[in-house]
C-alpha cells in the first residue's frame, strides 16, 4: 500500500516523483548516460547502479582521506 503522506506530513506522490527524478539525474551525471536512457532502466537496475556509484564514492573518499593523512 502506498502511503498518502511522507513521515514529515507532506504529500507522498510529489515527494516520490522528485526522488525518482533525482535518482535519474544522479545516474545520468555519474555514468555520463543520457537522462532518457536512464528512464529506460528497470527500478532494480537503477538501484544497483546507484549502489555501485555510492560504493565508488566511498572508496574515493577513503583514498583521499588516506592521502591527506600521509601528507601530515
Amino acid at each position: 500500500m502506498v502511503p498518502q503522506l511522507t513521515s514529515d506530513g507532506k504529500p507522498y506522490g510529489p515527494a516520490r516523483y522528485k526522488r525518482l527524478v533525482e535518482e535519474c539525474y544522479f545516474i545520468s551525471k555519474y555514468t555520463h548516460t543520457s537522462y532518457l536512457d536512464v528512464l529506460q532502466m528497470s527500478p532494480l537496475e537503477k538501484d544497483y547502479i546507484i549502489s555501485f556509484i555510492q560504493d565508488e564514492q566511498k572508496r574515493e573518499q577513503k583514498q583521499l582521506e588516506q592521502l591527506s593523512q600521509n601528507k601530515h
